[in-house]
Order: C-alpha cells, then sequence, then structure tokens
C-alpha cells in the first residue's frame, strides 16, 4: 500500500494513478505533476483574524439594519470577503500564485459593482474600471498559464472565471441588458485570444487536466 502525494488517499501498490483525484504516480517523486505537499496546521493568528472578519461584518450588518440609511454594510461585507481572498486563503492546498490573484481581482470587481450601485454615481465601475482590473488580472494570469504551462496546468480553472465574466458580459451587451464600451470589447477579445492560443497549443494536455478536474 501507498500514500497519495496530492490527495493522501491510501492506493494499492499495482495502481499507477489515484482512483481518487487521478495522479500519476511515478518512480521518480520530482517528475510527479503535482508538488509534495505537507498539511499545514492553523495557527492561532489565522483563526483570530477569521473570527475577527467573521465578527466584524455581523456587527456591521447588525447596526446597519438598527441605523438605518445606506446599506454602507455591503462595502464591509465585500471589503471582508477581499481581504480573505487576498491574505487568508492563501493558507489553502494547490492555490498556487494565479488563484489568489484572480479571486482577489473578481472580489475588488464585486466591491466595485456594489460602491457603484448603492451610491448611485454612473456606471463609472461596470463600463471602465472593472473591465480594465479583470484585463489586468487575466493578462498577467494568461501569460503565467501558458508560458509555464508544465507546472502551471492544474490552475486552468482561475483564468477561466475571468473568460467566462467577458463572455456573459459581452452577451448581456448584445441583448441589451448593458451599454457596451470598449473595455468590454477589449477584455472579450483577449479572452477569445487566450481561449484560441491554449486551443492550439495544449489543446490535448488541457483536455486531460480538465478530465482530472472532474475525476474521470
Amino acid at each position: 500500500m501507498k500514500t497519495c502525494d496530492a490527495c493522501q488517499a491510501i492506493i494499492s501498490d499495482s495502481f499507477s494513478h489515484c482512483p481518487l483525484c487521478g495522479i500519476e504516480h511515478t518512480a521518480d517523486r520530482t517528475n510527479a505533476l503535482y508538488p509534495i505537499t505537507k498539511k499545514q496546521r492553523s495557527g492561532s493568528l489565522y483563526r483570530i483574524s477569521v473570527c475577527a472578519l467573521w465578527l466584524g461584518c455581523i456587527a456591521s450588518v447588525i447596526c446597519n439594519l438598527c441605523v438605518g440609511g445606506v446599506p454602507w454594510c455591503l462595502y464591509v461585507l465585500c471589503g471582508a470577503f477581499v481581504c480573505y481572498t487576498a491574505f487568508l486563503s492563501s493558507r489553502l492546498v494547490d492555490t498556487g500564485f494565479i488563484q489568489p490573484m484572480t479571486s482577489t481581482g473578481i472580489s475588488i470587481s464585486i466591491l466595485l459593482f456594489v460602491v457603484e450601485r448603492v451610491t448611485d454615481s454612473g456606471r463609472w465601475a461596470t463600463h471602465i474600471v472593472i473591465p480594465c482590473l479583470l484585463f489586468g488580472v487575466l493578462l498577467s494570469g494568461s501569460v503565467i498559464y501558458l508560458f509555464w504551462f508544465d507546472t502551471q496546468r492544474n490552475h486552468f480553472a482561475a483564468p477561466l472565471q475571468i473568460i467566462a465574466c467577458a463572455i456573459c458580459a459581452m452577451l448581456f451587451a448584445w441583448l441589451g441588458f448593458m451599454e457596451i464600451h470598449w473595455p468590454i470589447i477589449v477584455l472579450f477579445a483577449y479572452s477569445l485570444a487566450v481561449v484560441i492560443v491554449t486551443a492550439i497549443l495544449y489543446r490535448k494536455p488541457f483536455a486531460a487536466e480538465f478530465k482530472k478536474k472532474l475525476h474521470r
């Protein structure tokens, strides 16, 4: 019997692939697709930070409901989510660099969207700031993913999140639910370019990695 380096499952010595996560087990551990991870212990500082975020969110909601007025507690909730994705989620296993960066960009975009709608200050975030922010995140993530595909192939879900957002935004614009502006067009065009380049250069390994995510 042996232990899977990725998910720590106990498998038979006759298995060349883990039946749970699909990772190939080679004789040379340095050639494994996923790095060997060690179980991390949650420190007291991490637990205190998470508890402080939860207590702050609950307190802000209660105060906002008692005082009334503008729902400013939404700022606190979105800000806490940004702090969690940017600093605390990095302790999770298999996050790498692309996933925290993408999660932070998306959470900041949600925060800007909430600020825009609550304050009713125009569409500065939806039309310009959010598409430009997501374009920068997608540009950085796609460059890292495509140029270092052998080591970053298991992080493909992060760029796909922004690509899906770009496709949905363009679809809503075509259907007339929102105005179309050049930042959205640029984000959509670059998203298609990333999809086409990935399909041309890494179609087979990408498909194999996608099947592993589906445990097939």
